[in-house]
C-alpha cells in the first residue's frame, strides 16, 4: 500500500524516442498526447496538460500566451524582474488596450523563458514593438527579439559579466538592423550574409524555427534566412531586451502583444466520415490562432502524393471557387486554441476525397501545410 503522491518506475509505460510520425508528419509524444483529435494514439484518458511527474519545468505544446492585464497565461520566469503590463501609444495587432513589458528598471538586459522540457525541434513567434528612434543613436540603443535553444539562464546576448549562449531574432532601436544571432561564448555571430535594416515604428512579428541543426529566420512573414548551425542543439526560448543606453531613462523595453511556440510540422488537416452516409468532418488544429486557413479538397486522385499542389491535383477553377465561395469548408480563421472545426453533410456516399490545408500567416507571406489526407464518405 502506497500514500496517493507515492511514484516509482512500475506505475506506467516509459517511451524512451520522443519522437513521432504521424500521417507522414514528425512530431513528438508530447505534442501527440496534448493534440485534442491525435491523444487517441497513445491514450484514451483525454488530452494531456502534462505527461510526465512534475519537474517545474516543462509545458505542453503548443503553447499560446496573449498577455492579458491580470497576468501572463504561461508560466514565464524571468531573468532578473517580473514583466508589467504597459499600454502603448502604437495600437498592437490584437488591439488591446495592454501589452507585457520585458525590461530590468536597473539596465542592462533582461528576458523571459520557458523550457522546452525534452523537446528540441520547436517554432517561436512573437508580436514586438520596433521603436525606431535613431535621433537617440549617440546616447546608445535597444536590442529586442526572440531566443531559442538557450544554455545561459535567459541572457539573450550578454557578452560581458553572464555571456549568453543561443540563437536569436534581433531588432536595433537605432538604426532598424535586423540580426540573426548565434550568440556563443561571449561572441555575437549575425549569420545574415549581409547587413540587413528594417527601419520605422511598427509591430513586427518575430519567428524562429529550429528543427535539428536546421535554423530558420522570420520576419514579418518573409524569411530572412535558413542556415545550418550545430552551435546548440538544445535549451530554453524566450523574449530578450538589451539596452546599451548611456541613460537609463531611454529605456522602453521588449514590449510583446501574443507569443506563440509549437513543434515543427504541428499543423494538421484531419478528415473524417460521419455517423451518417454523405457525412464528413473536417477538424483544423495546432495551427497559430487569428491565421487565415485555406482547405484545398479534390475528388481527383491525380498524381498523389506528387501533384503540384502539396500532393494533389485539383483543378484552378476548383480551388478559386473554393477560395471565393467563403465557405468555412475551405476558407476561415483559426480560433483562439489555433482550430476550427467544420461538418459537412449531404455529400455522395463512397466519395473519395482527399485534402490539404495551409494556415496563412497575416501578412499572407508565411505559410504552414498540413499533410495531405485521404477519406471516403460513406
Amino acid at each position: 500500500m502506497h500514500a496517493f503522491a507515492h511514484v516509482d518506475y512500475s506505475h506506467g509505460l516509459r517511451l524512451v524516442a520522443r519522437r513521432m510520425e504521424v500521417d507522414g508528419v514528425m512530431t513528438t509524444v508530447d505534442a501527440v498526447l496534448a493534440d485534442p483529435a491525435l491523444h487517441p494514439l497513445l491514450s484514451d484518458e483525454g488530452p494531456f496538460a502534462s505527461w510526465r511527474y512534475p519537474s517545474g519545468t516543462s509545458q505542453s505544446f503548443p503553447l499560446h500566451d496573449t498577455f492579458p492585464t491580470a497576468a501572463p497565461q504561461l508560466g514565464w520566469r524571468p531573468k532578473f524582474t517580473a514583466p508589467v503590463s504597459v499600454a502603448v501609444t502604437t495600437a498592437p495587432p490584437s488591439g488591446d488596450a495592454t501589452v507585457l513589458r520585458v525590461m530590468d528598471p536597473s539596465g542592462g538586459t533582461d528576458s523571459i523563458r520557458l523550457s522546452p522540457g525534452l523537446v528540441r525541434d520547436l517554432a517561436v513567434q512573437a508580436d514586438l514593438l520596433c521603436e525606431h528612434r535613431p535621433q537617440l543613436a549617440a546616447n546608445g540603443f535597444e536590442r529586442i527579439g526572440v531566443f531559442v535553444r538557450d544554455q545561459a539562464q535567459g541572457a539573450f546576448d550578454g557578452t560581458q559579466s553572464q555571456p549568453g549562449a543561443c540563437y536569436a531574432l534581433c531588432w536595433d532601436s537605432h538604426d532598424g538592423r535586423v540580426r540573426c544571432l548565434r550568440v556563443q561564448g561571449g561572441v555575437l555571430t549575425d549569420l545574415l550574409p549581409a547587413p540587413r535594416f528594417v527601419p520605422g515604428t511598427a509591430w513586427r512579428r518575430f519567428r524562429l524555427e529550429a528543427a535539428g541543426s536546421v535554423l530558420t529566420f522570420v520576419l514579418d512573414g518573409e524569411r530572412l534566412l535558413q542556415v545550418q548551425d550545430g552551435a546548440w542543439a538544445s535549451g530554453e526560448f524566450g523574449i530578450g531586451c538589451h539596452e546599451y543606453f548611456t541613460t537609463n531613462a531611454n529605456m522602453r523595453g521588449a514590449r510583446i502583444d501574443t507569443f506563440h511556440a509549437d513543434v515543427p510540422g504541428g499543423f494538421a488537416l484531419a478528415l473524417s466520415p460521419g455517423p451518417a452516409s454523405g457525412e464528413l468532418h473536417l477538424r483544423r488544429s495546432r495551427g497559430i490562432p487569428g491565421d487565415t486557413y485555406f482547405t484545398a479538397l479534390t475528388a481527383t486522385p491525380g498524381g498523389f502524393p506528387n501533384g503540384w499542389f502539396f500532393g494533389l491535383d485539383p483543378q484552378l477553377s476548383d480551388l478559386l471557387a473554393g477560395l471565393g465561395s467563403g465557405s468555412p469548408a475551405f476558407l476561415g480563421l483559426l480560433d483562439g486554441d489555433g482550430a476550427h472545426d467544420f461538418g459537412w453533410f449531404g455529400l455522395p456516399p463512397g466519395l473519395p476525397l482527399q485534402g490539404v490545408c495551409l494556415a496563412l500567416d497575416p501578412t499572407l507571406r508565411s505559410w504552414q501545410a498540413s499533410a495531405p489526407v485521404a477519406v471516403t464518405t460513406r
